[in-house]
Parts: structure tokens; sequence; C-alpha cells
């Protein structure tokens, strides 16, 4: 569905509703995700919504009300909303000491994906969305599921730490390592 349709979402025999909304204010929700239109999309949470726009490799970021991610009273992430395009790199590094990491980057990816959905929903932290005694969740947006170590040791691998990278360059990383000639991807600067 699109997001005009999600806004006036038919319900048989009564008028429409506005789903997004309704999801929003939802107990245990704590971020709803919609692709508004092509490389544009809104991030919903209970007091306050945000418009995520990419051009190539770069985001704008504007909030209204409240800021969903927080970025707009970090002191590090704060000067990005300034209404211009900022590199997705800078963008990472400006959020990823805050609760959102790379929240940006990764709703673009999430939503370029084939297999996403119209909606995606994050839970507030302690919530679950499935009410069957599930006591664990996985793939949300939040620090704690997005800070994963990484350790790389061997032949060839340099001495040293890499403050912060996405694990979408792994892969691409290990096969440079094992010789692969064309891979997908950023390689991390870990080779001597």
């Amino acid at each position: 569905m699109d997001y005009e349709e999600l806004r006036a979402f038919p319900v048989h025999g009564a008028r429409p509703i506005d789903l997004l909304e309704r999801l929003r204010q939802a107990p245990g929700i704590r971020l709803v995700a919609v692709r508004e239109k092509p490389d544009v999309y809104r991030l919903l949470a209970k007091h306050g919504e945000a418009r995520l726009e990419r051009a190539l490799a770069s985001f704008r970021y504007t909030v209204t009300g409240e800021d969903p991610l927080g970025y707009a009273v970090d002191p590090v992430s704060a000067p990005l909303l300034d209404g211009a395009y900022h590199d997705k790199d800078a963008w990472f590094e400006a959020s990823a000491a805050g609760a959102y990491p790379d929240a940006l980057f990764q709703i673009a990816q999430l939503f370029d994906a084939r297999r996403c959905g119209d909606v995606v929903l994050s839970s507030s932290l302690g919530s679950d969305l499935l009410d069957q005694g599930h006591i664990g969740t996985h793939g949300g947006l939040e620090r704690a599921e997005m800070t994963v170590p990484c350790v790389l040791a061997g032949p060839g691998v340099r001495h040293g730490v890499i403050p912060r990278a996405r694990t979408i360059d792994v892969q691409p990383t290990f096969l440079k390592f094992l010789g692969f000639p064309h891979f997908e991807g950023e390689v991390m600067n870990v080779f001597l």
C-alpha cells in the first residue's frame, strides 16, 4: 500500500482510519517507519515524527515535534539537522554514541530489501510485539541491537581498533581477505 492509503486505510462498513496514527499510539510501539515515496521515509513516534530523504549515499533528516531518534537533542548529531544532505558516514559518526546509531542508513537499506513490508514497527524497549511468552527480539534499531563486536586476526591483518563499522561490511572484508576478486560492499581498513 502507498503512504496515502495507509493514512486513509479502508475499513469495511466504516470511515477510513489513519492506520499509521493508530499504530504510532498503540501500546508497546516505539517507532513506525514507512516509505512515503521512493527515497523518502517517515518515522513516527508517540510525540513526533521525522522525514528522512535520501539522495544517493546522503541523507536529509527533518523533525516535527519530538525527534523519534533523538538526533535533534544530541549535541553531536544536531548540527546535521540543518536542512542539507549529509553523507551516510557523517550521519554514522554523529549518531554512533546515541540511542539509534546509523539509523538513517539502516532504515533506507531496510526499505531497499525486496521482502520489506509497507510498514516497519519497532517495539518499545522492554516490550515485545509477540504476546506468546516470547522473551527475545531481533533486528531493532536501538543501540543494544545494533552494537556487534567483531574480532579479526591473522596474517596480513593490522593491529588496531576500528571504532565503528557496519555489519554489512564484514562479508566484503572477508571475501577480499580470502582473495575473491569480485564482491559488493565496502571493505574495512584492516589489511596491511
